[in-house]
C-alpha cells in the first residue's frame, strides 16, 4: 500500500497550518505579558495553563472522535482556536490572557487529537512509523517559521496584527478540514473490534474508557521528553537575551527544525525495519546532550550544536513515540489512543514550563536546563525498565 496518497498529503498540510497557528502565539505572548507587568515566573504559566486545559480536553476529545467521527471534533476545535485567538486583540490584561490560553488549550486538545487520529487512519501499517515521521514534519516546519515570523510581526506591527495573522492560519485549517478524509463514527463498536467491557472495578473501568492501554508506553516516553519542550519554549529566548544572544536565538530553532526534518522519517524507517530500541536510544542521548549544551551556552557555536542535537533528539523522538502509541491501537479506539499519547505531551510540557521554571529563581537558567537533561536521560531508563517489554 503506497504512503504518499492524496489523502495523506492533505492531512500533512492541515497539520502544518494548525501547528503554525498554535506555535505563533507562545513566541510573542511571553514578551507581550512581560510588557504588561507580568513577573518572570509567570511566563511559564502561558504554557502551563494551556497544557492543563489540553489534558482535560484530550480524553473527552478522543472518545468523541471515535464515537461521533473525526471531522466534527476537528471543526469545533479549529473554530474555537480561531475565536479565542481573535479575542487576544481585545484583552490587554495578564489574567484575561491566561484565561484565554486555558480556553485555547481545550480547543487545541480537540484539534490536535482529531488530526492525529485522521493520519493514523490513512497510514499503511508497514510504513506507520515512517509516515508518522513525515506527519511530524508539519510541526517542525512550523517551528522554523513561527518564532521568527511571530516576533517580527509583533515588533514591527504590534500584537493585534500578529494575532490577526495567526487567525488566518486557523482559517486555512478550517478550509482544509473539509477536504481531508475522515472515518465515520463506528455505531457498533463491539462488532467493529472494540475491547469488550470486563467485570472490574469502577476505577479500572473508567480508566479503560478514558485511556487506551496500548498507547500508554509511548505516552510515557512523550511525557519525559516534553519537559525539555516546555522549558525551552518559555525560557530559552529570555536566557539568550540575558547572555547577549537575543539576535541569534532564532538560529537555534531553525537548525533544530532542519535536522528534525531529516531525523523524523529516518528514525521512523529505522523503527519500522529494526524495532524501536535503537532509535529510542539515539533520540534520548541526543536530547540529553542538547539540554546539557543549552545549560552552558554563552556563544553562538554551542547554541547551534544544541539546536542540531535537539532536532535529532526531541523532534525526531516525538514522532517515534507517537507512532509507538497509536500503531497497535484498535481502529475504533485510535482517537482515544491519540489522546492518551498527547496527554503525556501536555503533562510534560506544562510541568516542564512551571516546575523547572521555578528553578530559575533558585539556581538560574543553567540549573533549569540541567533539570531538563535529567528527565531526557530518565526517559531512556524508563524505556529499558518498563516500556520496551510492552512495545512490538
Amino acid at each position: 500500500m503506497p504512503l504518499w496518497t492524496r489523502n495523506y498529503i492533505l492531512v500533512l498540510i492541515l497539520n502544518f497550518t494548525s501547528f503554525l497557528g498554535m506555535w505563533m502565539l507562545p513566541n510573542f505572548l511571553p514578551v507581550y505579558i512581560h510588557s504588561l507587568g507580568a513577573p518572570d515566573w509567570m511566563l511559564g504559566w502561558l504554557t502551563g495553563v494551556t497544557s492543563i486545559a489540553s489534558i482535560i480536553a484530550r480524553p473527552i476529545s478522543g472518545q468523541m472522535v471515535d464515537r461521533f467521527g473525526r471531522r466534527g471534533v476537528l471543526l469545533v476545535g479549529i473554530i474555537g482556536m480561531a475565536i479565542s485567538c481573535v479575542a487576544f486583540m481585545f484583552v490587554p490584561v495578564v489574567g484575561a490572557i491566561l484565561a484565554l490560553r486555558f480556553t485555547q488549550g481545550i480547543f487545541w486538545g480537540a484539534t490536535n487529537t482529531s488530526c492525529t487520529t485522521i493520519v493514523s487512519d490513512v497510514l499503511p501499517k508497514s510504513r506507520f512509523a515512517e509516515g508518522m515521521g513525515y506527519f511530524g514534519m508539519g510541526s517542525s516546519l512550523a517551528l522554523i517559521i513561527a518564532p521568527a515570523l511571530s516576533l517580527w510581526l509583533y515588533y514591527g506591527y504590534g500584537e493585534k496584527f500578529s494575532v490577526g495573522v495567526t487567525a488566518v492560519f486557523f482559517a486555512l485549517s478550517f478550509v482544509l478540514s473539509f477536504l481531508v478524509p475522515t472515518r465515520k463514527a463506528v455505531k457498533d463498536s463491539a462488532a467493529a473490534g472494540a475491547r469488550p467491557a470486563r467485570k472490574t472495578s469502577t476505577f479500572r473501568y473508567l480508566g479503560s474508557r478514558i485511556f487506551e492501554r496500548a498507547a500508554i508506553p509511548g505516552g510515557m516516553m512523550i511525557f519525559f521528553f516534553a519537559f525539555s519542550q516546555g522549558v525551552q519554549q518559555s525560557y530559552l529566548p529570555t536566557m539568550c537575551a540575558q547572555r547577549g544572544l537575543e539576535g541569534e536565538v532564532s538560529w537555534y530553532f531553525i537548525v533544530s527544525a532542519i535536522f528534525s526534518l531529516a531525523g523524523r522519517p529516518l528514525l521512523g524507517r529505522w523503527a519500522d525495519r529494526r524495532g524501536y530500541t535503537g532509535p529510542t536510544v539515539f533520540a534520548c542521548v541526543c536530547l540529553t546532550a542538547s539540554m546539557l549544551a543549552v545549560s552552558q551556552v554563552h556563544g553562538v557555536p554551542l547554541l547551534l550544536v544544541a539546536g542540531v542535537l535537539q532536532g535529532l533528539g526531541y523532534s525526531s523522538g516525538f514522532s517515534l513515540f507517537l507512532s509507538m502509541a497509536t500503531r497497535n491501537a484498535p481502529i475504533v479506539r485510535r482517537g482515544i489512543a491519540s489522546a492518551t499519547a498527547m496527554v503525556g505531551f501536555d503533562a510534560g510540557n506544562g510541568l516542564g514550563a512551571v516546575a523547572l521554571g521555578a528553578l530559575v529563581s533558585v539556581g538560574g537558567y543553567s540549573i533549569e536546563f540541567l533539570g531538563a537533561a535529567f528527565f531526557a536521560a530518565f526517559a531512556l531508563l524508563m524505556y529499558f525498565a518498563v516500556v520496551r517489554k510492552h512495545v512490538r
